[in-house]
């Protein structure tokens, strides 16, 4: 946004300021109002996740996806899959803690969120589960009868089968056979009506489960078949083979011992391996049970065990009752009614002890919900009680505060503003001049490079035809030889004319055509010499003029051609040059006389010493020789 004056500025920080403190006043009341209606159930949450990833790393993986969660959404999702955890894990008594602390914190809330209430009701069905799992089962009625109300309240129907099949189990569990059969019955419609598959396979497990109290073993199969068409194995493995252990404790009720431990052995042999507490500690009383049954009393000894030891680690006190009485059933059996009586005296005081319990958390619970009220009814008299003019006072303060630190910030403003323009403009004419200088160079290097392109054409011209011209006095040379056999030794005259002229031909071939290449070369590189003679002084002339071919890219051959000399007396003249220049390699003869010409032209800078590219030419040894390009029309170069 850009704005054309200084009024538009000020008005505009004006409104930001004055909307940014209502907006921070509405926060902080907000907030505060939040904080006193919820109790702040996300802090407690954090906490309990953390103390529960520390006692036990498999609750880890949960704990960080739920401090992760950035929408509602989210993060009910994750205390769902928490309270399942726990579930699966045999915490049922550390759940109950949890849901029944989250649902005290969402009753305080006058304003929840529909993810709320749908978390509401969740804790009202699992509270209820882990209070049956406990013992504590007039408490658990308790609470899905409030978790119904909740759902006719707020509408979410879908939950209604599961509260329903609770209670049934619950019936179930205090052998009201009818009425459990009735519920279940009202679950099956309700799970119908919400297309919930996996919910009915729960349902007609436990409609077996009526059939194997009522000893129609038969019908009770023909459910527990039924239910594992409603579960799919991969979406659903625990609650699959969970039935295929309810199917092996009919078969046991039947009598077929062997059929019994084949379903109950494929489930505890999968929860074993993902070590699901809550499953294995039902399969080891199903499997102690099959093998005291089919008389194998030390296979029935080991995993009754097994099943105690999960039920003392879980601190479940229903656990422990179920394996007390199994233990002393079997002792009963083994003629050792003394320790059997002892068994039972003990299942005796553990019932006591949930009786206790329940009491104790009911007044746990009803302290609880006490203190919540007192606090947030505290806190709306403490905000009623507010002094209007205080108030008045404090918040006039306030932007008073807020409207001077506006009118020095746009002072600020204004003055940033008038640095920036001469900031600009200053960096805009240095942009300009810098621009013309750099065109202008530009223009430089290009009347250069034509100048030397015209220059090189013409220095590669002559330079051929000299060649050219070196060619046919050589022909001719050769040719007067070859006369010069032919000649009789006898006319002495003619033979000392053929080799005057050989002398003077070959005197030609030397020194012929050398002051106007001297001429060319000035032109294309004219401090080249001066350059040279500077830095190695001594040099002959030869050495001077090999220096000046080299310089034109011409291989060892071609310089051998134009100066008529021999390939391999040329190559000792080159080595000897490269030794008086200080030059370590042949490249680096061709790189450091290249780059002086260069130099001399004006389109390069001054070649580093023999000795510093001596160094860099060990330096990058690997490196390929590089190119000498010029502009000599190689092609047409011939070796003579």
């Amino acid at each position: 946004m850009r704005f054309s004056r200084p009024s538009d500025i000020k008005k505009t920080v004006l409104a930001a300021i004055v909307f940014l403190i209502l907006i921070g006043t509405g926060s902080i009341i907000f907030e505060t109002c939040r904080h006193t209606q919820t109790g702040d159930m996300e802090g407690y949450v954090d906490t309990f996740t953390r103390k529960m990833a520390e006692t036990d790393a498999v609750y880890k993986p949960i704990a960080d996806d739920i401090s992760r969660a950035r929408d509602e959404k989210t993060y009910y999702r994750c205390l769902y899959r928490l309270d399942q955890r726990m579930f699966e894990n045999g915490d049922q008594t550390r759940a109950f803690e949890f849901l029944r602390q989250c649902l005290m914190l969402i009753k305080s809330d006058k304003s929840p969120s529909q993810e709320k209430k749908r978390f509401e009701t969740h804790c009202y069905l699992m509270l209820g589960s882990a209070s049956d799992e406990t013992g504590l089962r007039s408490m658990s009625h308790s609470y899905y009868f409030e978790g119904l109300k909740k759902i006719d309240a707020y509408g979410i129907g879908e939950l209604r089968g599961d509260f329903l099949n609770n209670l049934g189990v619950s019936m179930l569990r205090t052998g009201n056979n009818e009425e459990a059969t009735q519920y279940f019955k009202k679950a099956i419609s309700a799970a119908e009506k919400s297309r919930n598959r996996y919910l009915l396979s729960i349902i007609y497990t436990n409609l077996a489960e009526v059939k194997n109290h009522e000893k129609e073993y038969d019908k009770a199969i023909d459910f527990a078949l039924k239910s594992l068409g409603y579960i799919d194995p991969q979406k659903e493995p625990n609650a699959y083979y969970s039935v295929h252990n309810a199917i092996g404790n009919l078969y046991i009720n039947k009598g077929d011992i062997n059929l019994a431990l084949t379903y109950i052995r494929n489930a505890y042999d999968h929860h074993l391996e993902g070590a699901n507490k809550y499953y294995l500690f039902e399969e080891c009383l199903s499997l102690a049970k099959a093998y005291d049954k089919g008389n194998m009393p030390d296979s029935a000894s080991h995993y009754l065990a097994l099943a105690g030891r999960i039920a003392e680690e879980s601190g479940n006190p229903v656990y422990r009752q179920h394996v007390m009485k199994m233990q002393a059933a079997m002792l009963a059996a083994s003629n050792n009614p003394g320790k059997a009586l002892e068994l039972t005296e003990r299942i005796i005081a553990i019932k006591d002890s949930i009786y206790n319990e329940e009491n104790a958390t009911r007044i746990r619970e009803a302290d609880t919900i006490y203190n919540i009220e007192h606090e947030s009814l505290s806190a709306e008299k403490g905000m009623n009680a507010w002094n209007p003019v205080v108030v008045f006072i404090s918040m006039s303060c306030l932007v008073g505060a807020m409207l001077l630190m506006m009118v020095w910030m746009l002072m600020m403003h204004r003055r940033n503003d008038s640095l920036n323009r001469q900031k600009t403009e200053a960096l805009s004419d240095y942009a300009s001049l810098q621009q013309k200088l750099l065109d202008e160079e530009k223009e430089k290097n290009k009347k250069i490079r034509e100048d030397l392109d015209e220059n090189h054409r013409k220095l590669a011209s002559f330079t051929l035809s000299h060649i050219q011209t070196n060619q046919k006095v050589e022909s001719v040379e050769t040719a007067l030889k070859k006369i010069l056999l032919e000649i009789s030794q006898r006319d002495r005259s003619l033979r000392d004319s053929i080799k005057s002229m050989i002398a003077t031909l070959t005197t030609l071939k030397a020194d012929a055509q050398w002051d106007e290449f001297h001429y060319y070369f000035d032109n294309v590189h004219p401090g080249f010499y001066a350059s040279l003679d500077s830095l190695h002084p001594g040099l002959t002339h030869k050495d001077r003029r090999l220096c000046a071919l080299i310089s034109l890219g011409l291989s060892t051959k071609e310089i051998a051609g134009i100066t008529f000399r021999e390939v391999r007396s040329v190559e000792t003249s080159r080595t000897r040059l490269r030794k008086k220049l200080g030059l370590e390699s042949d490249s680096l003869l061709n790189e450091y006389i290249t780059g002086l010409a260069r130099t001399a032209a004006g389109i390069g800078s001054m070649p580093d010493a023999p000795a510093t590219q001596m160094k860099q030419h060990a330096e990058t040894a690997h490196m390929e020789e590089p190119t000498i390009t010029t502009t000599q029309p190689e092609a047409n170069i011939k070796e003579s």
